[in-house]
């Protein structure tokens, strides 16, 4: 079954019922050619036909062709007025398989909620300011139960997370997706196809969780792994020996080669530097936290 999707045209006509505009505090960029929006649906879904999750529906310009392609849509969106606007317009379709949440997707359990609504899969038109941390939020937090993602993201963005540690654009967050989940792009999304348009090239870009990865088979080394390398690549353009001076005996343990950036260190490198840090009894806490991460 199909499922008309929304139009520019119904777009505004939506924003403009509620006396409102797309708020840049939220990131809201509204995906408005329908056949495109298609496309984005059937390539996020992927070989999916149960439960997904969708973050960041908006007026449903996703969620309508999603609700046509499996069996239950839960959709968690975090503009009160959007999500009561969804709701109606489900209603007004007769659509009966979409269950809309009004909550913060940053502040979300997901290997609980996953569990609960007995998916395996998440997808969504992310709003750019939150795109990064979240991704990295779902892929480490979520305890394996989620087993792919696809998100719409900025392409510098999907280019950053798909990309391998060791090479030329390693950062610090390709390195913490690389501990969980294999990325690629699928194809780009043109400016054109959003109201308002952004300044940017969107792409989607597909996460498959890999429990033989680091981040699955030695979890506390790969906690510490990543806990040094934030220290890192905070300094990304120094040589370890400088920026990790402070772990000198950690850099010994590990044989690694301190004469490197933090963007050259593949993946069992920097593994063998958060094996080093539990042999010598070093433990997360000992790093504290910071809310803001190295991009």
């Amino acid at each position: 079954m199909s499922e008309r999707g929304l139009t520019k045209g119904d777009i505004r006509e939506l924003l403009g019922s509620d006396s409102s505009s797309p708020k840049r505090s939220l990131g809201q960029n509204f995906l408005v050619d329908a056949s495109f929006a298609r496309k984005v649906a059937a390539a996020c879904v992927g070989d999916e036909t149960g439960t997904i999750l969708e973050i960041g529906p908006g007026f449903g310009s996703l969620t309508l062709h999603l609700a046509s392609m499996v069996e239950e849509v839960v959709a968690i969106e975090k503009d009160d007025a959007v999500s009561r606007k969804l709701k109606e317009i489900c209603a007004s379709r007769s659509i009966t398989n979409v269950t809309v949440s009004n909550e913060d997707a940053l502040q979300i359990d997901y290997a609980v909620r996953m569990r609960d609504i007995d998916s395996k899969v998440i997808v969504g038109n992310l709003p750019y300011n939150i795109s990064v941390p979240l991704i990295l939020k779902i892929v480490s937090e979520s305890d394996g139960v989620v087993d792919r993602c696809a998100f719409m993201v900025q392409k510098e963005v999907a280019q950053r997370l798909s990309c391998d540690p060791g090479g030329r654009n390693s950062s610090f967050t390709s390195l913490k997706r690389a501990f969980y989940a294999s990325a690629r792009i699928l194809f780009d999304v043109p400016p054109s196809v959003f109201f308002p348009e952004p300044n940017v090239t969107s792409a989607i870009v597909e996460f498959q969780s890999d429990r033989s990865l680091p981040g699955f088979t030695h979890q506390q080394e790969a906690e510490l792994s990543l806990k040094i390398a934030k220290v890192a690549f905070g300094n990304r353009r120094q040589m370890l020996r400088r920026t990790l001076r402070e772990y000198v005996d950690v850099l010994g343990e590990s044989k690694v080669d301190t004469t490197k950036r933090p963007e050259a260190l593949e993946m069992a490198e920097w593994l063998a530097i958060g094996v080093a840090a539990s042999n010598l009894g070093l433990e997360a806490i000992h790093f504290g936290s910071s809310s803001k991460e190295p991009l």
